[in-house]
């Protein structure tokens, strides 16, 4: 039988590749192309689970990793409905052993120089958020429309720019809130925050848009 390391990988004195509302993510140190996802200590559930008082029942049984629970739950649900997952997700690949605690394995979207994907958010504040990105927002909210796929925040943070194809990434976000779970069972009431949210995040794109340089009378790029 093959033996596999199933040791913690080591984390403690590396500094995270970004910090997300509910998650640290660290590079894998064996596995150029993984990232290591963290729940944040001081993120919204751990918190709630610090608080007295009454707790929603996904909470009290996921406690703080309940966000992983939403996630997981729709990229399954994506792949039931399809046979295949959406080109927008990263490949999940399971929890992962750490030091500073579990981890969930998921695939690092690179840019062209290996680095980490910059979000939207990378873009704007670096001025590269060019006219090719309103085209490639409006690709990404059709995808996003025909998978089925419940969302709960479609913020600039959660979405990056993936090249080969190029395309706009959903890396984290997916997933119901709901107490009750209503937008699974309520179309009507998914569509609308859905529409919300996507008209909102338009709105932010079209305002930070860099536009094309103006160049002389009779001079072209080609």
């Amino acid at each position: 039988m093959t033996k596999f390391d199933t040791g913690p990988v080591t984390l403690a004195g590396q500094e995270p590749l970004r910090s997300g509302e509910e998650s640290l993510v660290y590079q894998h140190p064996r596995f150029q192309d993984l990232l290591l996802k963290l729940p944040r200590q001081d993120g919204r559930a751990a918190l709630r689970m610090q608080r007295p008082g009454f707790k929603r029942p996904l909470l009290r049984r996921f406690r703080h990793l309940v966000s992983w629970h939403l996630e997981y739950s729709e990229y399954l649900s994506a792949v039931a409905r399809k046979g295949t997952l959406p080109g927008f997700v990263p490949l999940h690949l399971g929890i992962c052993p750490t030091d500073l605690g579990p981890a969930l394995l998921v695939e690092k979207i690179c840019a062209p120089g290996g680095e980490l994907a910059p979000t939207l958010r990378d873009l704007a504040n670096t001025g590269r958020l060019d006219t090719s990105i309103p085209e490639l927002l409006e690709d990404f909210l059709e995808n996003l429309a025909a998978s089925g796929i419940v969302t709960r925040d479609i913020w600039p943070d959660n979405l990056v720019l993936a090249e080969a194809p190029r395309r706009l990434m959903l890396i984290e976000g997916m997933g119901c809130r709901s107490a009750l779970r209503a937008c699974h069972i309520q179309l009507p009431l998914t569509q609308n925050r859905q529409f919300r949210q996507c008209a909102a995040l338009r709105r932010w794109v079209a305002e930070r848009v860099e536009p094309q340089p103006r160049l002389p009378q009779g001079l072209s790029l080609a």
